[in-house]
């Protein structure tokens, strides 16, 4: 509010409309007015905030399950139709599938170059769509915006249309990625390349040149298997 934040041009201001036979309580009136909605929103927002982030923090500290026929971690879903938000309709009742993207996507391993000066990281996903598999290696930087779906998966990969869906989609790869996903750090500054992996804890080098595919032993199988 200008009140608050420039007094002395909120000051300027009243004087501007009292010279313009603008009535002064009037205007006060109003200004408490928007003050108060101004207020009420913020609690508002802060209220539905909090269980969303609750939501999202139970999520992070689960392991994807099987379940209707795919898998499902927190309140996300994917199997070989694509990618689904579960809503609570009630007490007692089923959730809602709302469909998120009819694709499904998991990121198999995150790699770092590191070139001695600048590091850089990029994800290698597995995305599926259609009955088709594909791999493709998008920069982290870029994975946020899901502006890589139309880029690399082509016209056929829809992420429905809504506020905040493209984030869920974005959350839900995550999520269903986090127990399977290889860790790898690759220097390319020693004369070659050499590569450091890591999965399920261990620590292996490569020598340079060398570029093997380590991924950690699954928890509960290739989700590919059981979303095809």
């Amino acid at each position: 509010m200008l009140r608050e934040h420039d007094p002395v041009q909120f000051r300027s201001l009243r004087s501007l409309l009292k010279t313009k036979l603008i009535r002064l309580g009037e205007f006060d009136r109003l200004i408490e007015q928007r003050r108060r909605e101004r207020v009420a929103s913020r609690k508002r927002n802060r209220a539905g905030a909090a269980p969303r982030i609750s939501r999202t923090a139970d999520a992070i500290g689960q392991a994807p399950r099987a379940a209707g026929g795919g898998i499902q971690v927190g309140r996300y879903l994917a199997n070989a139709q694509g990618l689904f938000l579960l809503k609570s309709s009630g007490r007692g009742a089923p959730p809602i599938t709302l469909p998120l993207a009819n694709f499904t996507a998991r990121i198999t391993a995150e790699i770092r170059r590191d070139d001695g000066v600048d590091a850089t990281r990029e994800f290698e996903i597995e995305a599926r769509q259609g009955g088709q598999t594909r791999r493709l290696v998008v920069a982290a930087a870029q994975f946020a915006s899901m502006k890589w779906v139309a880029d690399q998966l082509g016209a056929r990969a829809v992420i429905a249309a809504g506020m905040g869906i493209k984030d869920q989609v974005r959350e839900a790869i995550q999520l269903l990625s986090t127990t399977q996903m290889a860790e790898r750090t690759v220097y390319t500054h020693t004369g070659g390349s050499r590569q450091i992996s890591r999965a399920g804890g261990v620590r292996r080098s490569s020598p340079p040149h060398a570029w093997h595919r380590r991924q950690p032993v699954h928890r509960l199988g290739a989700i590919s298997q059981l979303c095809a």
